[in-house]
């Protein structure tokens, strides 16, 4: 019900069009990102448009931002809801409203727009604001976890201090074609079933990229090991050769993850998934 929510906003932007004037257009609600390859974030930002989430490139805050932060959330403290923790952060940024006890109201629109949810909630802290009749925005970076976002509702969110989120690790081992070291990456992704795959395929795309070895032609031998609540580890292989991007290897890695979240028999709850690529020229 994407109207729906995009009628939910309480700011706008004013935006023109060829023979319509002016009129009224939501916000995008801001994502902070750090530790992306700009090819990558590049991906991410143009599957996100859809959600109306607008990725900018951000940085984690200093040892001495942190100490002396104040992550005792109250009305007007900045709060964050993350995506994706570890070697990546993602987070989304915005400001506390009411608080009563160990109970938060934050952000003043939706997030996803998603009901009863299971949320990572940070503090955050903001290192300035960017006024523009463009787009307005805050550089921020989230803190310490403080508990978890419970609703994501039409006229804003809410959250438990306390409370702890269940995450999804993802693992990726990739191993370069100049038989050094593998390199491992880490991170957790929200456990939220319409973005956890596509998280980890934007996770899995920036290793590549990061390790200087997606260009020319190259072969790409992935195995994905799926595990699910009560069941045996699923693991599967395939083969990919390309010479323009590593796309559609991680693409096919990641179909049987697909089809488990998409499948209309039942619902499925990911522990764990992890990634070994090995790339060669």
């Amino acid at each position: 019900n994407a109207p729906a929510q995009s009628a939910s906003r309480e700011m706008f932007a004013w935006r023109g069009g060829e023979g319509k004037g002016m009129q009224f257009a939501p916000i995008d609600t801001p994502l902070v990102v750090s530790g992306l390859d700009p090819r990558a974030f590049a991906v991410l930002e143009k599957e996100l448009a859809a959600w109306r989430i607008a990725p900018m490139q951000g940085g984690s805050a200093s040892k001495a931002v942190v100490a002396d932060a104040d992550t005792d959330l109250q009305p007007g403290s900045a709060v964050g809801i993350q995506l994706v923790r570890g070697d990546l952060d993602f987070s989304g940024v915005g400001t506390v409203t009411y608080r009563d006890g160990d109970k938060i109201i934050a952000f003043g629109h939706p997030m996803f727009y998603a009901g009863s949810v299971d949320f990572p909630m940070t503090a955050a802290y903001v290192h300035f604001a960017v006024p523009s009749l463009y787009r307005s925005f805050k550089m921020a970076s989230p803190l310490a976890p403080v508990g978890a976002i419970t609703q994501d509702r039409r006229t804003g969110i809410s959250g438990k201090i306390g409370q702890t989120p269940r995450m999804i690790p993802f693992e990726v081992t990739l191993t370069p074609p100049d038989a050094a070291a593998p390199r491992k990456f880490a991170i957790e992704v929200m456990n939220y079933k319409p973005l956890a795959a596509l998280l980890m395929k934007i996770a899995a795309l920036n290793a590549v990229y990061s390790s200087d070895h997606a260009e020319g032609e190259f072969a790409v031998a992935t195995r994905t090991t799926i595990q699910l609540a009560d069941s045996s580890p699923m693991t599967t292989e395939s083969q990919f050769n390309g010479k323009e991007s590593p796309i559609e290897a991680i693409l096919g890695a990641f179909v049987p993850l697909d089809l488990l979240i998409d499948n209309e028999f039942e619902p499925v709850s990911v522990e764990r998934v992890s990634l070994d690529m090995t790339i060669k020229h």
